[in-house]
């Protein structure tokens, strides 16, 4: 199936000192997020690269026009300075761009113009909304017949020439007309900070309030996306003039109409419409009462026509029609309550932001965490509505047209899509109707040591905790973990079979990946982050079990790269501790499958310390008190508290049943598989050889699928184990169907 996937380049923010900082685009790329990833607007997967270098802008730019079908359509957005070379070659701005160093540490337009003709997909559009350093200071001075414009930026992608002729659909549109200046020193005067940037604003605004839609089929394509934007902007500034350049034959759709915005009026009665178009006040204030009332009334598509009829008498001559057709829409219009939502307060249900983070509601709160209901009062038309949020972080979810609670919103926090580090947050939902739109702010408080940074505050000099968060190091730690093991286990790997072989890779090939998934998006990133927490776990208590055996430089290699990833993936979780006050503890007294779980980790705990079958050993003698701890009360409580817990968030629930499957799906692997070998075996981790007796590892293999499965499976099936007769939560409004 044809995907849609959208790039948001936003930066904002620069080191270098002669590149003002912008205001516009952190708002851009929240406000065009939330539209484009609306199911019922933009439908786009949507992707969002914020004040990062140059080269990671590359690499993402070049990762999202790779590996794609022909038939998905790729929308990339730039918000950013707009830079111009000696050559007069057009470069889009990264984090840390130096002006008098473009081709090295900006991004050129001409890889992107490559990597768009390097791309499978046939239908591609590329928004251009850059400031183009619109002051100076000494060293500089205008060029104005070096203009540039988007087809010398991109000439094979919107002119056809990359010589495959399979007739791909191309788009530059671009805010301006060109670039006004050029470099001529590094250094730019600071400009006054910019506002909403009026050129994404519009396509924003043309979406997701339908405007766009020219056509009136419900569907808002390029072109008439395009002229939306131009005759927009030319209203609001004279100073900019959006252009476009395309190579593209039929529609390429951007976006659907909400249902608000398609709802259609019904021709009202004759005499009716003629009151209201009188030469008489008295005449026309008559039917604006007679339009009030059809408009609160049940019949929708009435209250559309007496709708578009109030809003011509808004203007009226007589002051008294103009008030009272305002006060008539004014009034069907919704009135939220509260009207704004701070969601460290404390919400409908007596949950609040205690010092640990976000909590939930009393008895169990059902709903996102710390998350508010906000009532609508309004009229039946206004029912009709969408609410997009501004920020990635705030949860959203409403009532539909016939719900008969009226109209509401709940807002929440998605701790998944916190930044790694912020401060006090800010953001917004709107809601759109055909009646207009109604922004209720949304703030939640700072969160602690780790967000020391404001959205939209400078880039800080320090280094970051940092270092363990970028990117590249994970897998760097994971090198590291994986060589340094076989240098420390010569001599066990010299008398091991297949399968002792063979659970090595897939170990390894677990922390592997999950390091390298480990700061995707969305449930790719929440399963990177199981893969790490259970790998990591497993090789912590290697390294211990080596340690305590036959120390060596290697074993202590092994247990700091493992102490780092393991530190490098709490920084991550940290902003995700919201998701464990999401829980609801369960009877323990009727949930059988803690019993399960909890009889088994008590067996898996006595084992160790129990003599192996014909000898006088245990396994804590062989490996030490700390590895075997390690080895059974980490993944074995997790297990208990994922059977005992209604976990809510769906991330978070596969980032258990990932953590619980990678650590105990390779031990059963091994387990099993040492029945069949005559080499060593794996008994609680811990190695011994020869063993002759099956009983004691069947046991083990039994207690750990008894440990892991009651856990795992109930998350992965997208529930968690409550009690039959539990009481049932606080009464909330139903979701949408």
């Amino acid at each position: 199936m044809a995907g849609r996937h959208a790039l948001i380049v936003a930066n904002d923010v620069y080191e270098h000192e002669g590149l003002s900082r912008l205001a516009a685009p952190a708002h851009d790329a929240r406000a065009l997020e939330s539209v484009l990833a609306d199911p019922q607007i933009g439908r786009f997967q949507v992707t969002v690269v914020r004040n990062r270098p140059a080269h990671v802008v590359r690499r993402e730019v070049a990762n999202f026009f790779a590996d794609r079908r022909p038939d998905d359509f790729l929308l990339l957005h730039f918000s950013c300075h707009g830079l111009k070379g000696v050559s007069g070659a057009l470069y889009f701005a990264g984090a840390d761009t130096v002006p008098t160093r473009l081709s090295a540490t900006a991004v050129s337009a001409r890889f992107v113009d490559q990597e768009m003709t390097e791309s499978r997909a046939r239908r591609i559009a590329v928004f251009l909304d850059c400031c183009y350093g619109g002051a100076f200071s000494r060293g500089m001075r205008a060029r104005s017949a070096d203009a540039i414009d988007g087809e010398s930026a991109f000439p094979a992608a919107v002119s056809g020439t990359d010589g495959a002729g399979d007739g791909r659909g191309r788009m530059v549109i671009t805010a301006s007309g060109a670039t006004e200046y050029a470099f001529e020193d590094d250094r730019l005067a600071r400009t006054d900070r910019h506002g909403s940037s009026v050129f994404t604003g519009a396509l924003v605004h043309g979406l997701r309030t339908g405007e766009a839609d020219t056509g009136g089929d419900g569907l808002v394509d390029l072109d008439e996306l395009y002229d939306y934007v131009y005759t927009r902007v030319r209203a609001t500034t004279s100073h900019q003039t959006p252009q476009k350049w395309v190579d593209a034959s039929g529609k390429l759709v951007v976006g659907w109409v909400p249902l608000s915005a398609r709802l259609k009026g019904v021709p009202l009665p004759a005499d009716l419409v003629g009151r209201t178009q009188g030469q008489v006040s008295a005449d026309r204030l008559a039917g604006v009462r007679e339009l009030r009332r059809i408009l609160l009334d049940d019949d929708i598509e009435r209250a559309v026509g007496a709708m578009d009829l109030l809003h011509r008498l808004a203007g009226d001559d007589s002051k008294e029609v103009s008030a009272a057709a305002t006060a008539a829409l004014q009034e069907a219009q919704f009135k939220a309550s509260p009207d704004r939502v701070e969601l460290g307060a404390e919400p409908e249900g007596g949950a609040g932001f205690g010092a640990g983070g976000w909590s939930g509601g009393p008895e169990g709160d059902s709903g996102p965490s710390a998350a508010h209901t906000v009532r609508l009062v309004g009229s039946p038309l206004a029912r009709v509505f969408q609410a997009t949020t501004t920020a990635s972080w705030i949860t959203v979810e409403h009532s539909g047209p016939l719900d008969p609670s009226g109209g509401w919103v709940r807002i929440g926090v998605d701790p998944g899509a916190l930044a790694e580090r912020s401060g006090p947050l800010r953001g917004s939902v709107n809601i759109v109707n055909r009646l207009g739109e109604l922004e209720i702010p949304v703030t939640a408080p700072t969160r602690g040591s780790l967000w020391p940074r404001s959205v939209g505050a400078a880039v800080p000099r320090l280094p970051r905790p940092g270092r363990l968060l970028d990117r590249r190091v994970p897998p760097a730690l994971a090198a590291v973990v994986i060589v340094a093991w076989p240098f420390s286990e010569v001599s066990t790997i010299g008398n091991a079979n297949l399968v002792g072989a063979g659970f090595f890779l897939l170990r390894s090939v677990l922390l592997l990946a999950g390091t390298l998934l480990l700061d995707r998006a969305g449930a790719k990133g929440a399963a990177g982050r199981g893969l790490v927490a259970g790998s990591t776990v497993y090789y912590l208590v290697d390294c211990l079990s080596l340690l305590s055996v036959r120390p060596d430089v290697y074993a202590l290699l092994g247990l700091v790269a493992t102490v780092l990833l393991m530190a490098g993936l709490g920084l991550r979780l940290w902003p995700h501790r919201a998701a464990l006050k999401r829980t609801r503890p369960a009877s323990a007294a009727v949930n059988r499958s803690t019993y399960v779980t909890g009889a088994a980790l008590t067996g898996l705990f006595f084992m160790p310390f129990v003599a192996l079958p014909g000898t006088d050993a245990t396994t804590v003698d062989a490996v030490g008190l700390p590895a075997v701890l390690c080895a059974v009360l980490p993944m074995g409580a997790l297990c208990v508290a994922a059977t005992s817990a209604d976990l809510r968030e769906a991330r978070a629930r596969v980032s258990v049943v990932v953590a619980i499957v990678s650590y105990y799906g390779p031990e059963l692997y091994f387990l099993l598989g040492s029945l069949f070998g005559d080499g060593y075996v794996y008994v609680g981790n811990a190695l011994v050889s020869p063993y002759p007796s099956p009983g004691y590892i069947l046991v083990q293999a039994a207690l750990v699928a008894a440990l892991a499965l009651p856990a795992a499976l109930p998350l992965w099936r997208g529930r968690t184990p409550l009690p039959p007769n539990a009481p049932p939560p606080p009464a909330v409004p139903p979701r949408p169907r």
